[in-house]
């Protein structure tokens, strides 16, 4: 649940507790939540940006996302799944 905002965390909650749903359950749930396509999900994304997310997933091993506005503000983000591999990539950072 913490990957979602605030409103969603409630949302799901609340059915978590109304169907008595399992850890893995809520899980799924929330996957599916996350995976379900948004507006900004529809555009096409520039070829640029997913030659240059591919190259940095390629040198640090790690699925990575750009996102940016039209006013050139944006977000790079990097995902991890333990503490260790999160160890490896500051380690290819550095």
């Amino acid at each position: 649940l913490l990957s979602l905002d605030s409103d969603a965390q409630c949302q799901i909650a609340r059915q978590v507790v109304a169907k008595g749903w399992s850890v893995r359950q809520t899980e799924a749930q929330v996957r599916h939540y996350l995976s379900a396509p948004t507006k900004t999900d529809q555009k096409p994304k520039d070829p640029d940006l997913v030659r240059l997310e591919n190259h940095l997933q390629a040198r640090i091993g790690a699925p990575v996302a750009i996102r940016h506005s039209a006013k050139g503000k944006g977000k790079l983000e990097i995902r991890y799944n333990s503490l260790e591999e999160l160890d490896g990539i500051l380690r290819h950072l550095q």
